[in-house]
């Protein structure tokens, strides 16, 4: 990811490139949570589920995305109940079930009417009232998250590196197991199996390299001869034919 700010020097724009962005802890597990004020429903993810044991129900309303990744429209046809915290804000959320990785849960516009919370844009923070309380959600800092952007990439880098050694490994593996191999095709000759008299192109190759090589030439008198005229050829070949 390449950031490139232009401003006037002295302040700090960073905040104004990410949405709050926060980890959360449920159920003795760590949960990425998004407020993404651009988002029409609460979001969450498949791998959240399966995290947090949650039950899924179905969606009253179907409906499609296509923004989430690259496989064209998905439709969305569960949902689920995600209960999380941050600080001493406790929430049961009812989220829409998508195939995401940018994050665990994503709070869009319903939760923020439901909360009638306000964002300041310039600290990122999010004011909420609960419980007759107004409570300062306050996010990851612009630092935090390059630090876990940058980590995250350097964990990718790892695996696809260690899946490219296995790959080979396994092909050398692969290689070295079939040169070991017994060429059948010399059993076959030793045992008088399944015999082919017919030379192969690897076979003639092999006489042009080693023009010392006796080679024996089976000739099909009635084929190849169209006179019974056979002097021009060894006495040896002759007699046989």
């Amino acid at each position: 990811m390449i950031i490139c700010v232009f401003g006037h020097p002295g302040r700090t724009y960073l905040s104004t490139w990410f949405c709050y962005q926060n980890w959360v802890r449920q159920q003795d597990k760590v949960v990425k949570v998004i407020i993404d004020g651009g988002s029409c429903h609460n979001l969450a993810s498949k791998e959240v589920v399966e995290k947090l044991g949650l039950k899924l129900l179905k969606d009253p309303h179907p409906y499609h995305v296509q923004w989430l990744n690259n496989l064209g429209y998905i439709k969305i046809t569960q949902r689920v109940k995600v209960p999380f915290k941050i600080g001493e804000y406790i929430d049961i959320v009812e989220c829409d079930v998508v195939p995401m990785i940018v994050c665990h849960v994503l709070l869009g516009r319903p939760w923020q009417y439901d909360g009638s919370s306000l964002h300041c844009s310039r600290t990122n923070q999010y004011t909420i009232k609960w419980k007759g309380k107004e409570l300062i959600l306050k996010p990851m800092t612009p630092q935090q998250i390059l630090a876990e952007h940058l980590q995250k990439c350097s964990k990718v880098r790892n695996h696809s590196a260690k899946e490219g050694e296995q790959k080979n490994l396994s092909a050398s593996h692969k290689s070295e197991s079939e040169s070991h191999k017994p060429n059948m095709r010399e059993k076959n000759k030793r045992e008088g199996k399944n015999l082919v008299m017919i030379a192969t192109k690897s076979e003639m190759r092999e006489v042009r390299r080693n023009p010392e090589q006796i080679l024996i030439i089976l000739v099909c008198k009635d084929t190849l001869l169209s006179v019974n005229d056979i002097t021009s050829i060894p006495s040896i070949v002759a007699h046989i034919l």
